[in-house]
């Protein structure tokens, strides 16, 4: 039985990958290149800070890192508090979880200030007992660690946790450490629903095919 629900954030809570999608094309742009599907995969897994030593460390768009995270920073930021939507069907899901009595975890590669601006914004944040950033925690979702630490946490063992995340190598390494697993697609970009197939215990199109007695077995 499921005790605890972790919720990827964008992509999942927030309609907001085009968010980061528009910063990575906003760097290469800088850069003078345009990214290659190699590179856009390698963005996708990244947290910001990864994202902001790859495009320092190749193409030194800033004299100095400190710099260039600042600004990639603050572009993002100005993107949550004025633009981002919760995704579509989110807060039905939520508030069935949470009359089941399921507690419900944010698990994100986001700084947790841009998490809370987004949920602060589209009226979510009181569904949530707490959040996982890998970007302040200086962990990452490609590392198991991650998911073991979020288990120790919280002292839930892994198989009475699930993960809703639209990221296959999530999933991946999330099912690895034993954690339940739910594939939702977003965007071909993240991962292809057949994707999400492979690689998860249970993958929709949409939160309105969700079935909640899933969550009891």
């Amino acid at each position: 039985m499921v005790k605890a629900v972790l919720f990827d954030c964008d992509g999942i809570l927030l309609d907001s990958m085009d968010l980061w999608h528009n910063l990575e094309a906003h760097l290469a742009s800088r850069a003078n290149i345009t990214l290659n599907s190699k590179q856009m995969d390698m963005l996708n897994r990244n947290t910001l800070r990864q994202t902001v030593e790859y495009f320092y460390t190749k193409y030194r768009l800033e004299n100095r890192f400190e710099a260039l995270y600042a600004y990639a920073y603050n572009y993002l930021l100005k993107q949550y508090q004025n633009s981002v939507t919760a995704r579509k069907g989110i807060l039905p899901v939520l508030k069935k979880l949470k009359n089941k009595n399921i507690h419900l975890y944010i698990a994100s590669s986001s700084p947790e200030n841009f998490i809370q601006t987004g949920l602060q914004k589209n009226n979510l944040s009181s569904y949530f007992e707490g959040c996982f950033s890998a970007e302040d925690l200086n962990k990452s979702k490609q590392d198991t660690d991650f998911y073991r630490y979020i288990s120790s946490s919280l002292h839930i063992a892994p198989n009475q946790l699930c993960l809703i995340d639209d990221s296959a190598y999530a999933l991946t390494v999330a099912r690895i450490v034993g954690i339940n697993t739910i594939g939702v697609h977003d965007t071909n970009i993240a991962s292809t629903f057949e994707t999400l197939r492979l690689c998860a215990d249970y993958a929709i199109d949409d939160f309105s095919q969700l079935d909640f007695s899933w969550f009891d077995n």
